[in-house]
């Protein structure tokens, strides 16, 4: 898909997301799910993490995530990885 056709896409899921519609996005970019989501979480290995608010992670703890090296993760940065 072109750069247009993506920011219409993600302007419209955006406004969905805004007027309290529950919206499920799936991709490895990390700057569109920093962009769309509120709440973020990773899939990997065959296993679900927890959901944690975008405004609580970084990239660094969501590439830890997507890596499965943050198993047991209970918070939001990757110094919580271990804990």
């Amino acid at each position: 898909m072109d750069v247009g056709a993506a920011q219409l896409i993600h302007r419209a899921l955006v406004d969905l997301r805004d007027s309290g519609a529950a919206v499920l996005v799936i991709s490895e970019e990390l700057d569109e799910l920093f962009t769309i989501c509120d709440r973020i979480a990773v899939l990997t290995a065959g296993r679900l993490s927890a959901a944690h608010p975008r405004s609580q992670l970084t990239v660094e703890a969501v590439g830890l995530l997507m890596t499965g090296t943050a198993k047991g993760m209970t918070g939001a940065t990757p110094e919580c990885a271990n804990a």
